[in-house]
């Protein structure tokens, strides 16, 4: 099973995780590390560091970022540039996070088709009038 690592700005990551719990139980295990107004990058790099690192026996990982360009994302991208068992993911919502934790459930390695999780993830945002 891979592993996911919820990141983003303020109360972003634990806010998901907390309506993921709410849906879909205790499995599979997401971590989460939050990007905090008071911390430096640098406080916030050594709790992605140290995730990562708790992680280490992970056949493969995918960390969901709130933005492209923001903190959480960059160091991110940083750590993981020479991870070859990372994916980064972000603008990630509720709808793909379910996803992956369906499939992580199901005992999927890794997810098979990141494009057809993408396309059905901007499927899931609409608009009611």
């Amino acid at each position: 099973m891979f592993e996911i690592v919820l990141t983003g700005h303020g109360k972003f990551a634990g806010g998901i995780k907390s309506a993921v719990r709410l849906l879909v139980g205790e499995k599979p295990v997401i971590h989460s590390v939050e990007f905090m107004p008071e911390e430096s990058e640098a406080d916030y790099k050594k709790h992605l560091e140290d995730c990562l690192d708790s992680l280490s026996d992970a056949k493969q990982i995918y960390i969901l970022c709130d933005i492209l360009g923001g903190t959480p994302a960059k160091m991110a991208y940083l750590l993981c540039r020479e991870r070859k068992n990372v994916d980064i993911l972000y603008g990630v919502n509720l709808p793909l996070i379910l996803e992956m934790c369906m499939q992580a459930v199901s005992g999927e390695d890794e997810i098979s088709d990141i494009e057809k999780l993408q396309d059905e993830s901007r499927e899931s945002l609409g608009f009611i009038k």
